[in-house]
């Protein structure tokens, strides 16, 4: 199975039993689909496939196809994450931030965010600047999140755009 095709398939199998859940055909074909997609994911993740593991940690982070399991997810998501997964360390820190499944750690999610934006993940360099901008667990720099936001806008994040544009005409 191609890499980019995992993301897509979770959330095209998640859509055939929502609809077989309301009581339309093929839904005992989406559930055996999934079991063997899960199967399939699962051998290709404990094999090292950052892909794999990364598929699988969004599916119980967000429960897309399996129960909502955030213990689930970190361990999934942990697994990509030092294998330098930006979307993972992403999330990682979006956990942490927002104290899903683990007590809030601002520190945690910090560095999370650090390392993905490290590799250039737009929404991390967001959430920096949006740490930088208020002081949220780091020393107050509007310097350093007018940069972040710039680098995430450059990278097509509209809400960092704006943000810059506010920081700026703000004079800092």
């Amino acid at each position: 199975m191609k890499k980019a095709f995992k993301p897509l398939a979770c959330l095209l199998l998640a859509g055939l039993l929502q609809a077989g859940s309301l009581g339309m055909p093929g839904s005992a074909l989406a559930e055996g689909w999934l079991s063997s997609f899960i199967a399939s994911m699962k051998k290709d993740a404990h094999a090292g496939d950052v892909e794999a593991q990364l598929t699988l940690g969004v599916m119980y982070y967000e429960g897309q196809g399996v129960p909502r399991d955030f213990a689930q997810a970190r361990v999934w998501l942990g697994m990509a994450a030092e294998q330098d997964s930006a979307n993972a360390q992403f999330c990682l820190g979006d956990m942490y931030e927002g104290g899903m499944g683990v007590d809030v750690d601002v520190k945690q999610a910090i560095s999370w965010y650090q390392k993905a934006a490290f590799h250039h993940h737009p929404e991390a360099m967001y959430r920096l600047g949006n740490m930088f901008a208020t002081g949220k667990g780091v020393q107050k720099d509007r310097t350093r999140a007018w940069d972040l936001f710039n680098k995430s806008c450059s990278a097509g994040y509209k809400l960092a755009c704006e943000r810059s544009r506010r920081l700026t005409e703000a004079n800092f």
